[in-house]
């Protein structure tokens, strides 16, 4: 009789042991898969805002609405936001190679923002 409450007993524990096996390899595999997705997930996001980006400054290109502010492009089709940029840049010690690296304007644009301090 104790040999079979001992055989019963080994076998418990060993089935308990393949049982909590599977538990704690499927909780790996769900940990894994979580942070392979929050991984993609990060990275669509950051092309999102580069394309993003990219659009914005696209926009800020286009044709000059007939009052300029301080959020409408000037006569010249460059946003005001970017001339005060490139302002930024240039007092900064930034040369217009550089400048236009960091922007989405040309050397040109950059030069003629830079000659006429910004304005018209």
């Amino acid at each position: 009789m104790k040999k079979l409450n001992i055989a019963i007993i080994l076998m418990i524990v060993g089935i308990s042991v393949i049982l909590l096996s599977i538990v704690i390899e499927r909780k790996k595999k769900t940990s894994d898969d979580l942070e392979q997705l929050s991984t993609t997930i990060f990275k669509e996001t950051s092309q999102l805002k580069r394309r993003l980006k990219i659009v914005e400054e696209e926009l800020m290109l286009e044709a000059p609405l007939p009052k300029r502010s301080a959020t409408q492009p000037s006569s010249k089709g460059v946003h005001q936001i970017l001339v005060s940029q490139v302002l930024a840049l240039h007092t900064q010690g930034y040369n217009v190679a550089q400048i236009a690296e960091r922007s989405s304007l040309t050397p040109s644009q950059i030069e003629q923002i830079i000659v006429t301090g910004g304005r018209v």
